[in-house]
């Protein structure tokens, strides 16, 4: 009988019992909820994108993450303990999506109760493409001058490509790559280096290796200059004389700008070579150019000749010789007809 008195009076007035129950959870919820602080954080949003499908369209660097919880709890969570992504691994065809945001909690941010987190915006709209690869040229860029008197004679790449993936769209729009820039200043000698390439779009990322090893050769620049250089006599024969002076003879020198900038031909760089030549006359001469190992000649080639007359010392000799002996045979007669007339009337 008790029992039934008892369950009689719990049950009386139900609704209204029901009523207040479901009163006083509001309430207990209103006064937790009243209890919550929040902090609130702009965290970095980043893509998954494992499977066959890449983003090809900008979308939010950054979302605004709301956290709500008991302040001394989330006041020791900081930007670590919340990662917030899209996930691209569900997605197999191309077209344009809205991916959810998507949050991961650290063990710290998991430990703590009650916790509420709010991402603004939920949803991010994408444009999705079939990842493509493909094996890019790489082209040197480089900074700077070589050291005066230098140049950049060439310069390899290894590897001479690289393989990048991305979006159809966004690979196949990449003719060839860059590196940074290669300093060249100062430099005097070939050198090598590893260098990495300059970014070519946010929606292009390496498949494996991203730098190149540049071999760049650097050498001494190559000039030319001209000289005018007076034109001496050699071999010539002893009994040989030249009757008018030589000219001179324009010659251009190659070499590097360095050495041409201390050279200057001495005596007897360039000459006529009167070699095999016994008699007067007019003769081509040939003329000859004699330069330092590390110049060259352009220009005139050494078989070129000079139109150079002689004459014959020996001959004009014995002509003043014959001279000589002849006006002395005259002061000498008369001499001697005066000794023999002396000589005549001594007799007598």
């Amino acid at each position: 009988m008790r029992f039934k008195v008892n369950f009689d009076k719990l049950i009386a007035d139900w609704p209204i019992k029901i009523v207040c129950l479901i009163l006083a959870i509001l309430l207990y919820v209103l006064h937790d909820i009243t209890l919550l602080q929040q902090k609130v954080l702009t965290l970095p949003l980043t893509v998954l994108e494992n499977g066959s499908m890449v983003v090809a369209s900008p979308y939010l660097p950054r979302v605004k993450v709301t956290i709500r919880g008991n302040g001394a709890d989330i006041n020791t969570l900081g930007d670590n303990d919340i990662s917030v992504y899209l996930d691209l691994n569900y997605y197999t065809e191309p077209g344009t999506f809205n991916v959810p945001v998507t949050t991961n909690k650290s063990s710290l941010a998991q430990a703590i109760t009650p916790l509420e987190i709010d991402i603004e915006p939920k949803e991010v709209p994408l444009v999705l493409e079939t990842r493509t690869f493909a094996d890019v040229p790489v082209r040197a860029g480089f900074s700077g001058s070589p050291a005066a008197g230098y140049r950049v004679a060439g310069v390899s790449l290894s590897p001479s490509t690289l393989r990048i993936e991305g979006g159809s769209s966004a690979v196949h729009s990449v003719q060839e790559l860059l590196t940074i820039p290669i300093p060249l200043d100062g430099k005097h000698e070939s050198f090598e280096m590893t260098v990495a390439t300059e970014s070519v779009s946010q929606y292009i990322h390496f498949s494996g290796q991203s730098t190149v090893t540049a071999s760049v050769a650097i050498e001494p620049l190559q000039t030319e200059k001209q000289f005018a250089v007076p034109l001496s006599a050699q071999n010539l024969a002893e009994n040989l004389r030249l009757d008018s002076e030589l000219p001179a003879i324009d010659i251009t020198v190659g070499g590097t700008e360095l050495s041409l900038e201390r050279y200057s031909p001495p005596d007897g760089a360039v000459y006529a070579d009167f070699s095999g030549i016994t008699a007067g006359g007019t003769y081509d001469v040939p003329v000859v150019i004699q330069l330092p190992s590390y110049l060259t000649l352009v220009s005139p080639v050494e078989t070129e000749t000079v139109s150079a007359a002689v004459s014959e010392i020996a001959s004009e000799a014995a002509d003043t010789a014959a001279e000589e002996a002849a006006a002395d045979s005259e002061e000498v007669l008369p001499s001697e007809a005066g000794e023999i007339s002396i000589t005549m009337e001594e007799q007598l």
